[in-house]
Order: structure tokens, then sequence, then C-alpha cells
């Protein structure tokens, strides 16, 4: 009679260093975009902050294609009464603040956390 050894048991194995290492980047990514976020937040110019607390998506997104585009900011801000010189700067902390994504329009959704972001300023 031959005695086979019983098959060793198998131990899990322990998620990839890769995928470890590229949840904790995006971790500290996220953390510092927030924190990049809210410090645009707190500095942004009068009327770059009146945009973000005062304009609905709706009302900005004029051709309804469901983004905000740099244009129809600008236009927003002239309706604002806000001068040339000045809706330039407040377009740009804007686009900064909002645009998460980096693709230069705002979605419903970017325009919303902005809202948040500084309201929580």
């Amino acid at each position: 009679v031959v005695s086979q050894d019983p098959k060793p048991p198998v131990a899990e194995a322990a998620p990839p260093k890769d995928t470890v290492a590229k949840d904790s980047k995006e971790d500290a990514d996220a953390s510092h975009y927030q924190l990049v976020r809210g410090t645009l937040a707190s500095i942004l110019s009068g009327a770059a902050k009146r945009f973000v607390e005062t304009k609905s998506f709706e009302e900005v997104d004029k051709d309804g294609d469901g983004v905000i585009s740099q244009q129809e900011i600008t236009a927003s801000l002239t309706e604002m009464q806000v001068d040339s010189k000045e809706a330039e700067e407040a377009k740009q902390q804007i686009i900064s603040m909002a645009d998460k994504d980096g693709d230069g329009v705002i979605s419903k959704k970017e325009l919303d956390e902005a809202k948040a972001v500084v309201a929580g300023s």
C-alpha cells in the first residue's frame, strides 16, 4: 500500500503589490485634489465665487449639450455684468477649481461638487 501525502493547504494570494500601490496612489491623488480644490475655493475672486454659488447648471448650459463650455462661462459672467478682464480671470479660476477631469468643460456633477466645496469654505 502506497501512502500519498495530502496536498498542502493553498494559501490565499495577497493582492499584487502594484494593485495596492495603485490604490494608495489614487487615494493620495484624490486627497491632494480635494485639498487643492478647497484652497482654490477659498481664494476665488468675487465673480468666480458668485458664479459657483448662484448659477445653476441649466442656466449656464445654454446649448443644452450636457456640459458647460468656457464660452458659456464667459457669457454667463458677462450677463452678471463682470468686466472682461475680471471675467477672464474668474473663468480660469472656475475651470481650475471645477474641471475635475481636465477636459476643459464642466459637467453637472463637477459644478455640483464645486458648489459643495464653496459652500463648505
